[in-house]
């Protein structure tokens, strides 16, 4: 599926995909990636940015633009692609495929991504530490 995402009027990206991503009430502002159900947001096109959704839970903490995301064919895609280069809106190292993006081979994680990624699991691990810890205190 393909999708526009309007900031203020404008189109400022277009997606091939929705990454979700959402943060947890405790986590001190870290993003993690989730499910369509609990998402607070999405990920643009080359992930360095994390937008929220119009239509998704607000994010506990932080100062995300609110965006509108419109699902599109892709052909609109291709051509939205090609304006938001020729705008210099879009970086060349985006990872999204120009005239056949099912075509090209998958594309590695930025290191911005993997990171959260890591330090999702570390704060997942370090709250169950917690937790148990907690038990054996009250015990």
């Amino acid at each position: 599926m393909y999708y526009k995402v309007i900031f203020d009027g404008s189109v400022i990206d277009a997606l091939d995909g929705l990454q979700y991503v959402t943060q947890t009430r405790y986590s001190h502002g870290l993003i993690g990636t989730s499910d369509e159900a609990t998402a607070m947001g999405v990920l643009s096109s080359n992930c360095s940015e994390v937008w929220h959704v119009d239509t998704m839970l607000e994010f506990y903490d932080g100062d995300y633009k609110t965006v509108r995301v419109v699902e599109i064919s892709e052909d609109e895609y291709n051509e939205l692609r090609d304006e938001l280069a020729e705008n210099g809106m879009l970086d060349d190292d985006s990872g999204i495929a120009n005239e056949e993006p099912h075509e090209q081979e998958p594309v590695a994680k930025s290191p911005l991504l993997q990171r959260v990624e890591e330090l999702s699991e570390q704060l997942e691990f370090l709250t169950e530490c917690l937790l148990e810890m907690s038990e054996v205190v009250y015990e």
